[in-house]
Formats: C-alpha cells, sequence, structure tokens
C-alpha cells in the first residue's frame, strides 16, 4: 500500500510537471529504478531475521549480511540507470520526407553515438560483472566500503555526459583525454575499493586464497587498458579507442599473473 500510493504519487506529479520528452524519460527511470531499490531494501529477510535473532552473535551475522545486501542493491541501480542512460544521449533523426538516402545518411551521421554507446555500455559491462564478483565473495561487512563504492557509483554515473562529450566531438583530442580520463579514473577507483574489501576478515572463509590474489590483481586490467588509450589519445585522438578492446586480454593476462604469485607464494610456505 505505501509502495502503491508513492509510485502514484510520483507518477502524477510526473505528468503534471511540463517536462521535455528526454526529462521525463530520465525521471522515469530514475523513480522506477528508485522504488524497485526502496522494496528491495525496506524489510529484507536479512533485517528480519536480525530482530528477530536469539543469540548477539547470529545478529551480528544478519546485520552484516543485511548490509552488504543494501550496498549491492544500491550499486546495482546506479550501474543500471548509467548503463540505461548512455542510450539516451544517442537522439534520434528527425527528417521531414521520406528519402531513404536521407535516412541513411543520418544514420551515419549518428555513427559516432553508436560506437561511444557500445564501447561505454561493455566498459560500464565489465565494471558491473567485477563488482558483482566481488560482492559475492564477502560475508562480512564494514562501514569503509561505503565511500569507496559510492566514489565508484559517481563516476560511472558521470560516464553518459562522458560518452556523449566524446561522441559528438569525434577525433577530437580533449574529448578524447576527458573520456579516457574518466574511464581510468573508474578503473582506479574500483580497484582502491577492492582492494579494501577482499581481506580475510571480509570473504567467505571457503573462498581459496588464490582466487582472492588473482582478483585483485584481474582490477588492474582496466586502468592498464585506460591509461594506454590516455596517453595514445594525445598522439590519435579517436585511434586511441581501439585500444580499450584489450581490457578482457589484460583482465585474464593480470589474474593468471595473480594467480601463478599466489601459487608460488602457496609452495614456499609449504616447503617452509
Amino acid at each position: 500500500m505505501l509502495w502503491s500510493g508513492v509510485e502514484g504519487s510520483a507518477c502524477k506529479c510526473l505528468t503534471q510537471r511540463a517536462f521535455g520528452e528526454k526529462e521525463y524519460q530520465l525521471a522515469l527511470i530514475a523513480v522506477a529504478s528508485l522504488l524497485d531499490f526502496g522494496r528491495m531494501s525496506l524489510d529484507p529477510p536479512a533485517i528480519h531475521a536480525a530482530r528477530s535473532g536469539k543469540c548477539h552473535g547470529e545478529g551480528h551475522m544478519n546485520r552484516s549480511a543485511s548490509q552488504l545486501e543494501r550496498l549491492t542493491f544500491f550499486s546495482d541501480a546506479v550501474f543500471a540507470i548509467a548503463i540505461t542512460l548512455l542510450i539516451i544521449e544517442v537522439h534520434v533523426p528527425h527528417l521531414s520526407g521520406t528519402d531513404d538516402a536521407a535516412f541513411w545518411q543520418a544514420l551515419r551521421e549518428l555513427q559516432p553515438s553508436f560506437m561511444g554507446f557500445m564501447l561505454s555500455f561493455l566498459v560500464i559491462g565489465a565494471l558491473w560483472v567485477a563488482h558483482h564478483r566481488v560482492f559475492g565473495m564477502l560475508e562480512n561487512y564494514n562501514p569503509k566500503f561505503v565511500w569507496p563504492n559510492m566514489l565508484l557509483l559517481m563516476v560511472v554515473a558521470f560516464m553518459p555526459f562522458a560518452t556523449a562529450f566524446m561522441a559528438s566531438n569525434p577525433l577530437a583530442r580533449v574529448p578524447e583525454l576527458f573520456y579516457s580520463g574518466a574511464l581510468l579514473t573508474a578503473g582506479l577507483l574500483q580497484r582502491w575499493l577492492f582492494s579494501m574489501v577482499l581481506r580475510p576478515e571480509y570473504v567467505h572463509a571457503d573462498v581459496p586464497a588464490e582466487d582472492i590474489i588473482a582478483t585483485r590483481w584481474r582490477a588492474w586490467g582496466l586502468p592498464t587498458a585506460t591509461a594506454l588509450s590516455l596517453i595514445a589519445a594525445w598522439f590519435a585522438p579517436g585511434y586511441n579507442n581501439f585500444l580499450l578492446i584489450g581490457i578482457p586480454f589484460l583482465v585474464r593476462l593480470f589474474a593468471s599473473l595473480g594467480r601463478r604469485r599466489a601459487q608460488r607464494v602457496q609452495a614456499v610456505a609449504s616447503g617452509a
């Protein structure tokens, strides 16, 4: 009943306001996502279990799980909104006639926007996949997770603007530097967040130490690729984005290096 009333009031407010088409779509997406997040986090099972726990230890574990769930749900909502807003920045051409050649020409002019959308969709998707993987390994919560995670989400939410700025000015140096710099910032913030949360006291006991080290190392893949793209943007703006294709390969390379390092450490410990 509560959420139904909120939804009705929000939708009524939106329809009465003199929003433009783009702002109306953005508002609808934001409201729907926040309402869905509210449904999930208002009274999740973990909170109920924590309130009804018979012992302090059980209640603490449930509260920790609840906080992790809330942080993960909120992060998922921001990722979902950011990745959706990418396509809203690709404006539909409006032509007065019905000439096929004119429509094909209009689509050709949108090629930079299409490329920017696909590129950023894949990069933000890779950021979310890594975030999802790491937080799935966690068992315990620490309030220190919140602000590093918020800073990462801030840059993720900023990516639609950086993408539109780059796509609207293809082959221009400053927009390419700006875009690569935003990606590099996101990659470094994610690496910082993962180094904080992937500690023995926070990770599930059944997660092998080898997997933890490999996950830490693989987080260097995105910052490395975007740093190379940032340097190349100065000399070959536009073409520097091809270096971002190497992100999956660099991620696998760093994960393999981290796994080998973990195996060497374990071998030395066993020998000792």
